[in-house]
This record gives structure tokens, sequence and C-alpha cells, in this order.
């Protein structure tokens, strides 16, 4: 999928523009919330840039392709903005293909600037071509094992569907948990159904579910039949990934997508500049705008706790 260019500023000049390839995940399988969300953050950058001058006197433009979440389409989607002759990349939101654009990219020599991907090999050999604004899926998932054995829980439970990704949270949860005395047990969702999934749970003895599939598909029937099975009603179920962070979620879940903690890059407090950028794109977007606010997994954060906003539950820094 091509979509246009950013519009270039209401005063056109007669220099060139400044192109930059942006990658997004705007058909499914992809997590096509998440794609609209950030490319309109780029483009409400881009018209910021532009409003102001451009760079050096140049509009900045974006050219825009779709990855659908397939690594094999950011690969090809890279070679065709090197081929246009793009300054640079920006955006993708899934870590696996962020991970072969990445790869491309520092192949080609043409810098990259990952927007959320958090791999910590985004690539396999550090490189100068390659940036991202996300801490590493380390910190992240470390602290939320944290929190799962603060709050009680050593029988954790993770349905997983097979991918980079998860395997890597997984192995994650697995070292951080297993040295403190706790086990987690992976589900193969490629081979169980939800009602299998509570049987496993039950059987198991498990206190906690960990969401590491995707959504819609196969998280919200997994949590369906989670808050519909007597057995499980101790169960806390967790989603790392952050899948209730979209209004989807809620859409489709309704009270049963409530108090499922999911970790979240954004501070809970914004700047300046971040609270008019979410004030302009609430106002322009027409899609709406999470407003939930806490949840920041910044370096050098020493205690957590968890807040609740809008009947979901969200992993917030203390500094």
């Amino acid at each position: 999928m091509t979509t246009p260019p950013t519009p270039l500023p209401a005063h056109p000049t007669d220099r060139p523009s400044i192109q930059i390839g942006a990658l997004v995940p705007l058909t499914r399988p992809g997590w096509t919330e998440a794609g609209r969300h950030l490319l309109a953050g780029l483009e409400l950058a881009a018209r910021d840039i532009n409003d102001a001058g451009g760079i050096a006197g140049k509009p900045l433009e974006l050219i825009v392709r779709d990855t659908a979440a397939d690594p094999h389409k950011a690969t090809t989607a890279v070679d065709e903005l090197a081929h246009l002759g793009v300054t640079a990349l920006a955006g993708e939101y899934h870590s696996v293909v962020a991970r072969a654009a990445a790869t491309r990219a520092d192949a080609l020599g043409l810098p990259y600037l990952c927007s959320s991907a958090v791999l910590d090999t985004l690539t396999d050999q550090p490189t100068e071509w390659v940036a991202r604004l996300s801490p590493p899926q380390s910190r992240g998932w470390q602290t939320y094992a944290d929190f799962l054995l603060g709050a009680g829980h050593t029988h954790i439970a993770a349905a997983a569907e097979p991918s980079l990704y998860w395997a890597s949270g997984t192995r994650i949860l697995r070292d951080h948990l297993t040295q403190r005395g706790a086990s987690i047990t992976e589900l193969d969702m490629r081979t169980l159904t939800p009602t299998a999934v509570c049987d496993a749970l039950a059987d198991r003895h498990a206190t906690a579910l960990l969401l590491l599939a995707g959504h819609p598909e196969p998280a919200v029937p997994i949590v369906k039949a989670v808050r519909a099975d007597q057995r499980l009603s101790h169960i806390l179920i967790g989603a790392p990934a952050g899948q209730p962070e979209f209004t989807a979620w809620a859409t489709q879940l309704g009270h049963d997508g409530a108090a499922i903690p999911f970790l979240r890059y954004l501070p809970e407090h914004l700047t300046p500049l971040g609270t008019r950028a979410e004030k302009t794109l609430r106002e322009h977007c027409e899609f709406p705008v999470s407003a939930r606010r806490p949840v920041g997994l910044w370096p050098g954060s020493s205690s957590w706790s968890w807040k609740s906003s809008r009947g979901s539950s969200v992993l917030c820094e203390q500094r």
C-alpha cells in the first residue's frame, strides 16, 4: 500500500523537498490503530517543521509505505525508498518488522530512526545508521516480571504465538522469574483453543496469564474464555506488549478487557511540546487518540506502582 506524500507548505518554494521515508503498519495483520497513530504523529511533525520554514529553507515531505507487519514488505519498502532518494527513514511499530528494516537500512547506509521497536538486538552488529526511541525489551519486561513477583505470582503461564518478538519476551521473563524462584509455562497458541488454555491454567494452578499473542486474534477470544471460566476467577491477565492500549480493545471486550496491566512508553507528565501535540492530534485525527497518560520506561527509575486508567492498569514510573 502506498499513501500520498505529505502535503507541501501552502506557499511552495522552488527548492526541492527533503524526503523522509515513513514505515507504518496500515493494513492487517499489522496493528493498524498503532500505525494510524504513528503516521499522524509523523505528519504533525512534518507540518510543524514546514510551518517553521522547513529545513534550511527546504520543505519536508513524507513518502509513506505500508509494512502490514510483514518483514519482507518492510525490506522491499526500504529498497524502494532508497531508490527514490529519500534522505532517511523513520517509523515502524512492530519490532520484528523494524528489525528487518533496520538490517536493510544499515546495509544500504541509509539513516533510520525507529519509533517503537524494542528488541534488544535491533541489528546484529553495532551501527551508526540506526537509532530508536524506545527502551530495549529487556528493560521493560524485567520490570513487568518484578511486578508479577511483587504481587505474589510464582506460577505464571504465557499464551504465546511463534515469533522472534514473543520468543524474546518469553526468554526475558523466564530468565528473570526462574532466578527468583518462580516459573513460567508456555501455552502454544498454534495448537490450543481458548477453552484448552483455560483447562491448562486450571491444571497447572497458574495465578497469572500473559497474552503474548496478536490482537484481536487470538488475544480477544482468550480473554473472553478466561473471564467466563469460574475456575479462573483468581487469574490475573497481563499484556506486557500493550494490546489494551488500543480503543478497539475496549470495544471488543467491554468490562472483560478491564484491569489487564500493560507496559506503555509514555511519561506520566508530558512536556509542553507533548501536550500541544496531544491536543492537535485529538482535534485533527478521525480516530480516537488514547487519553491514558501513565507509564514511562525511562533509564534511572528506581520504583514503580500501578495506576488504573479508564478501566485498564498500567505500570507507572515513580521518579
